[in-house]
């Protein structure tokens, strides 16, 4: 993977997106893409900015945050790209997303077979969810993550990319 930060794939650099067989194709032609537990919005804006023609939502259930968020797609020039929204999963049911990722390993601990139905319906039929998840942490390890993925009506799920730390895991519907 190209995108290190001392040796370490980072996961808040798109570019690791390469690395994911037609993701990285895909969002340069024009996809739509969302980020559950997206914080103050590094990460929605940083695709944005290495896919422009593309288009992000970042959700967030902090409203600090997301004003964060808002502020920093300005600041950064990709506003009318982006957008950002106080909400959880149950928001992008249904919303037809070529790409969702959960990079927040709180948002990924706290992730419900609801929320992970929510996710399922949101992409469309040849969508990609990718959640990052601590190696290490026995109630999200990556097993866990998987049998909820796998329950939730998603039918492929595997490990993608890995750090020292973590394990990205992609499922498909």
């Amino acid at each position: 993977m190209s995108a290190t930060q001392g040796g370490e794939v980072t996961r808040r650099d798109p570019a690791w997106l390469c690395t994911i067989d037609g993701i990285s194709d895909r969002l340069a032609e024009g996809a739509t893409g969302a980020d559950l537990g997206c914080g103050t919005g590094r990460w929605t804006v940083e695709l944005a900015r290495a896919f422009r023609h593309s288009s992000f939502v970042g959700v967030d259930e902090d409203a600090a945050r997301v004003a964060a968020a808002r502020a920093l797609a300005l600041r950064a020039g990709v506003h009318r790209r982006t957008r950002f929204e106080v909400g959880t999963a149950a928001e992008l049911s249904g919303c037809g997303y070529d790409l969702v990722t959960v990079l927040d390993s709180r948002t990924v601990h706290r992730l419900t077979p609801e929320a992970a139905c929510c996710l399922r319906t949101s992409l469309v039929v040849d969508g990609r969810l990718l959640a990052v998840t601590p190696i290490a942490a026995v109630p999200t390890g990556p097993e866990r993550l998987a049998g909820l993925l796998h329950e939730s009506g998603f039918r492929h799920v595997q490990v993608v990319a890995r750090t020292s730390l973590d394990l990205v895991l992609e499922a498909r519907p």
